[in-house]
Order: structure tokens, then C-alpha cells, then sequence
């Protein structure tokens, strides 16, 4: 009775009654086959050292054919794992699929999950999965993983083929339907991806990862409620999952509802003890709720679990509402030299003493740390910071030349916070001179030239900023938004046809989706100024508009109201004229003053008279000559 036999053998590797699980399988054997033999054999010849049966029995596995998921092969990679054989495992699976026999279209797959093959060439990876395809053409778990390697290196409309290649299916299996929303998602068009996911749950309302792909996309949009109503979703659907509760727990919590969330928390955590994000959202509600004894418990029970930055923080602020000085000043000291600390996760943990009216403790902790042995960069930030904001910033420039004989990184922090505050401050002569006077160590690390050039930029020092970032087509490591400063400094000084050729560099470079977004509305807007009309709307439709700060909104709006006007029939322009205007006006209304990108009014005088020209009649003319003196203004 093989059933039974298979629970024995599981019963006796588990109790380590090696030689009654022997007798187990060889029953099993004699009466059944399949993986989940094969796999009992893996399992067994790991528990007896013997890495040649393992090996052999593996590829079998490899080359073996079964319908349904590779648990079995998951189960014997595992257990080869423990006995510390990866790399003969990557080598038996590469050897299945590249020696022209059948494979089972798992081995690519669990190939690339090996060291080995996660330190592979992008070409040998491909070409793994590309065997998985080529020998099993249906095989959607191969073409969608083809589709993250690809989107892994922006090979984005490659990707997007593969997820509609009509060999995988017709109409395309639920798989890549779901992995082309996440495509969109990948490349920045998040409210594409949100639309095509909810069109796939709609069709398929059990399908659990595309409810958990909208519970983020929703989440990180700020929409709770819709967040909410996925993560509701996702509970039903499995009630026993605890990344259901947590993503349900933090919408509750965005809505209000913190009784909701600390419960959805609690649950997460009970289901997976080893689910350390949960715990930790659990602790924060405990202890908004007053319940300073059950946080100090479920802290011991995380810290069974976990490590870093965040548990040190909520450490320390549990010892805090404790009132317990001492044991929140050995935390904090903890959280300020852990190398992993960021700077705003520091100043939450100083906040907590802070409450409690240790102010001046934390202040000699942290600039006990950043002076001594253990100085790191958020400690020194985060000390500079503190002091200057009690106006004793001579304190941290006289600190900083010793600071930079002992620790340049945590020097290079505390200077580039001082060079920071005094231009938030109105002070840039000081912003200008501390950068001078560093500057040989603000250059010697592209980060801190960047950040010592977006300084210069705030302080509106844009010769000098612009003299300083001048060099980054010889630097290594430029990303886009560390020439975002360089572009915006170049417009405030009338440059603005090498601000465009920064501009249309960046974009060709890794960055944050708003600061593509920025470059991209630049760019639009030059092209439709030029009359290049579709240029400037390929690059609009670029741009997700979500979560946009209202600088970049306004410069979109400025090219979007160009292109409106300028893809108008000729009868319906004074139309499209006016609801330029208004979506003008709207971006300009919502963005700040002070946060108006440099150059930009100038650049709008140019695009009324564009519009203006564009529309035709003497109402667009008037208008037009009125937005010269007073621009954004009806």
C-alpha cells in the first residue's frame, strides 16, 4: 500500500530511523514511481552522505515528465541544498538541457535559481530558458520567466513579445497575462499595469497573485481603498496567508482604522512567526495603542527571528516608553552605528529619547559615535543635523577636518548636511564656501558630487553648480537624477540647448520614475515648441503620471496643453484652446512657488505665443501678450 508506505518513510527521516525509511522506499519502489520516489530517494541518500546516489537521482528527476507543479524537484533541491551540494546540482541540471535529450522544462528553470547559475552570463540564462521553450513550446512557467530576464535589463518591448507569443497559448495563459500587467508595472507605467491586472482578476477573480500585484501597485499609488479591497480579496481567497493580513493591515492602517490593523498584524505574525515585517508593524500599533508590555513581547519574539535597522529602531523606542534611559541609550547607540542605518530611520529612533526629554543624552551619544571608532554615515548626518538646527553649526564645520583623518564617509555626510541646512537656511554664500573647501573629498565619490551639486542648485549658485557637475560625462556610476540638478541649473541661466542635451542623456539612463517623468516633459516640450508634435506626444505617453511631484505636473501640463492645440482640427482649435488654458492653470495652481523648476516661466512665455500661433484669433494673441508679464495668471 504505497500511501502508507510513503508516510512511514517521511515518519522514519524524520526521527532519523534511516534504516526504517530504507525499508520504506524500497516498498515504495517496488510498488510505485514518479517523482515522488525519485524525490524520497534524493532525500534519503543526502541522510546518508551519499552525494553519487543523490546526483544520479536527480537527473533522473531532471529528465523525468509529470504534469502539475515541480514540487518534487523543489523538495530534492532543497535537501541538496542542506547537504551543501549546489554546485554538482547545478551541474547535473545544466547537463539535461544542453546535451540534446529530453528534459523536464523544470531543470532550466531550478537551473537558475542555482549559484551557479545566478552568477551565470545574461546570454546563458537566456539561452536556459530558451531551451526550456524551444523543447516545450506550451510551457508558460518559461516564458514568463524569459520575460524577467529581459525586463530585468530594460529590454522591455522584448519582454512584451514574449508574454503574447502565440506559441504559449491563444489566448495567452493566465500566467503572462498577469506578468504583462507586471511588465507595465516594471517599466513605470503603473497605471497601465493597474488597468490590465484589473481586467485579468476580473476574469479570473481566484487568481491571488494578480490581487497581490494590485494590493501593491495600490499601496505604493496611496490608494488605500482600493488597496483595501484587494488585500480583502486576497484574504478570502487565502486565509491562511500571512502577506494577505499584512498588506490588509496597512491599508486598515492608512484608513484609520488602527484597531483593524493591529489585529490584521497580530494574525500575519501568529501565521508566520518568521514574517519579521509583520512583527514590526505589530509593535508600532502596540505601542500608539499604550500597550508597552505586549510590544516588549512581540519584540522579544522578532528579535528570535530577525536582525537590522528597523528592529534596533523599534527596540529602542520600546526601551523609550519604558522610560528605561539607560537600555534606550545602549539601542540607540545600536541603531546609530549599524552601517545599514539610514539617516531617517536614526532620527526616528532619536525622536523616541527625544519624547522622553533626553535630548541632550541622544546629542552626546551620537556625537560620541560619530567622532569615535564606529562613526557612521547616518549617525554623522544625523549629529550635524541636531546641532545645526540648534544654530551650533561652527561646532560641526571645526569637527569636520578631524572627522575626515577618521571616517571620510561619515565626514562627507556631516559636511554635505551642513552644505544642505545652510541652503534651506537662505545662508549660500556658506553652502557655496563648505563645498569649496571639502570639495576634494565631495568628488572623490559620485553620490557626494552629485549631492554637493544638487546643494550648489538649491542655494540658486547655478554657475557653480553647473562648473561642478560639468565633468559627468567622465564619471562612472551617473544615474539620471544626479544630473537633474546640472539640467535645471543650465535653464536658470538661459543654457538651454545644453540643458536639452542633459536632458535627452538622462533619459536614456537608470533613475526614480518621477525624475524620468521630468526629463521626459522637458523633452516634450522642447520638441512641441519645435513643432514636433508627435515626438512630444510619444514622449508624454511615456510619463506615468501617478504620484508625480506638482514641478514635474506643471512642466508635463505645459507640453500636454502645446500638444492638445496642436492635434486639434483646424475648426476645433478654440476649443482645445481653452481647455488648454484651464489644464494650465490647474497644474500651475497646485504647484508651490518656490517649487517652480528654474527657467520654467521663461519657457512658458515662449509656449503662449506657440499656443497662441497655433490657435490662431486675436483672443489667443491678447492672452498670449498678457501671460508675457504675468504668466499662469488668468
Amino acid at each position: 500500500y504505497a500511501p502508507a508506505a510513503a508516510i512511514l518513510f517521511d515518519a522514519c527521516l524524520a526521527d532519523s530511523e534511516l534504516r526504517d525509511a530504507r525499508i520504506a522506499l524500497a516498498v515504495l519502489q517496488e510498488h510505485a514511481g514518479g517523482p515522488e520516489v525519485l524525490v524520497k530517494q534524493v532525500q534519503l541518500a543526502c541522510r546518508t552522505d551519499d552525494a553519487e546516489a543523490a546526483m544520479r537521482t536527480l537527473g533522473e528527476l531532471a529528465t523525468a515528465t509529470w504534469d502539475g507543479p515541480p514540487v518534487a524537484m523543489q523538495l530534492a533541491l532543497t535537501e541538496i541544498e542542506t547537504a551543501g551540494w549546489d554546485d554538482r546540482a547545478a551541474k547535473v541540471l545544466h547537463e539535461t538541457f544542453t546535451n540534446d535529450e529530453s528534459f523536464n522544462p523544470w531543470a532550466p528553470l531550478f537551473w537558475l535559481d542555482t549559484p551557479t547559475g545566478d552568477e551565470a552570463s545574461f546570454d546563458d540564462r537566456l539561452a536556459a530558458v530558451d531551451a526550456a521553450i524551444a523543447a516545450h513550446p506550451t510551457f508558460a512557467a518559461a516564458y514568463d520567466r524569459k520575460t524577467e530576464l529581459l525586463a530585468a535589463v530594460g529590454r522591455f518591448d522584448e519582454a512584451a513579445a514574449v508574454c503574447l507569443d502565440p506559441a504559449a497559448g491563444n489566448p495567452p495563459p493566465l500566467t503572462l497575462l498577469g506578468r504583462a500587467a507586471w511588465l507595465e508595472a516594471k517599466r513605470g507605467h503603473r497605471a497601465k499595469a493597474v488597468t490590465m491586472m484589473k481586467q485579468v482578476v476580473a476574469d479570473h477573480p481566484e487568481y491571488l497573485w494578480g490581487w497581490r500585484n494590485l494590493a501593491q501597485w495600490y499601496d505604493a499609488e496611496g490608494r488605500s481603498k482600493e488597496c483595501l479591497d484587494a488585500a480583502e480579496k486576497m484574504v478570502a481567497l487565502s486565509p491562511d496567508d500571512a502577506v494577505a493580513y499584512g498588506y490588509r493591515g496597512e491599508a486598515r492602517r492608512a484608513l484609520g482604522d488602527r484597531a483593524g490593523a493591529k489585529a490584521d498584524f497580530a494574525t500575519a505574525f501568529d501565521l508566520d512567526p518568521a514574517f519579521d515585517a509583520a512583527g514590526l508593524h505589530l509593535i508600532t500599533e502596540q505601542l500608539l495603542a499604550g500597550e508597552i508590555d505586549d510590544a516588549a513581547r512581540t519584540l522579544v519574539r522578532v528579535q528570535e527571528h530577525a536582525d537590522g535597522p528597523i528592529l534596533k529602531l523599534r527596540a529602542a523606542q520600546v526601551a523609550a516608553k519604558q522610560k528605561h534611559l539607560a537600555l534606550a541609550r545602549e539601542r540607540l547607540r545600536s541603531v546609530a552605528t549599524d552601517t545599514d542605518t539610514p539617516a531617517g530611520l536614526l532620527k526616528e529612533a532619536a525622536q523616541a529619547l527625544d519624547q522622553q526629554g533626553w535630548t541632550a543624552e541622544v546629542d552626546d551619544d551620537l556625537g560620541a559615535v560619530t567622532v569615535g571608532s564606529e562613526a557612521t554615515p547616518a549617525a554623522a548626518a544625523v549629529w550635524a543635523e541636531r546641532l545645526i538646527a540648534r544654530d551650533k553649526g561652527g561646532h560641526v564645520l571645526d569637527a569636520l577636518p578631524g572627522l575626515f583623518e577618521k571616517n571620510p564617509l561619515a565626514a562627507r555626510e556631516a559636511t554635505l548636511a551642513y552644505a544642505v541646512a545652510m541652503a534651506t537656511h537662505g545662508h549660500p554664500d556658506k553652502t557655496a564656501t563648505t563645498v569649496h573647501r571639502f570639495a576634494d573629498h565631495l568628488r572623490s565619490d559620485s553620490q557626494s558630487w552629485a549631492r554637493a551639486g544638487a546643494a550648489l542648485a538649491d542655494a540658486k549658485q547655478f554657475a557653480l553648480a553647473t562648473s561642478w557637475l560639468g565633468d559627468w560625462k567622465q564619471r562612472d556610476g551617473v544615474d539620471a537624477a544626479m544630473l537633474q540638478a546640472l539640467a535645471d541649473s543650465l535653464r536658470a541661466q538661459d543654457r538651454d540647448a545644453e540643458a536639452t542635451a542633459v536632458a535627452t542623456a538622462a533619459a536614456q539612463l537608470l533613475g526614480p520614475p518621477a525624475v524620468l517623468a521630468d526629463f521626459h516633459g522637458w523633452l516634450a516640450l522642447d520638441a512641441a515648441l519645435a513643432g514636433r508634435t508627435e515626438d512630444a506626444g510619444t514622449l508624454l505617453t511615456a510619463i506615468d503620471r501617478v504620484g508625480l511631484p506638482d514641478r514635474v505636473r506643471l512642466v508635463v501640463a505645459v507640453a500636454e496643453s502645446l500638444v492638445m492645440v496642436q492635434r486639434a482640427a483646424p475648426d476645433a482649435k478654440p476649443a482645445a484652446f481653452s481647455d488648454a488654458k484651464e489644464h494650465l492653470y490647474a497644474a500651475a495652481g497646485a504647484c508651490a512657488a518656490d517649487d517652480v523648476p528654474p527657467g520654467l516661466a521663461r519657457w512658458f512665455k515662449v509656449a503662449a505665443k506657440r499656443l497662441a500661433a497655433d490657435s490662431g484669433g486675436f483672443a489667443a494673441k491678447l492672452w498670449a501678450w498678457w501671460q508675457q508679464s504675468r504668466p499662469w495668471v488668468k
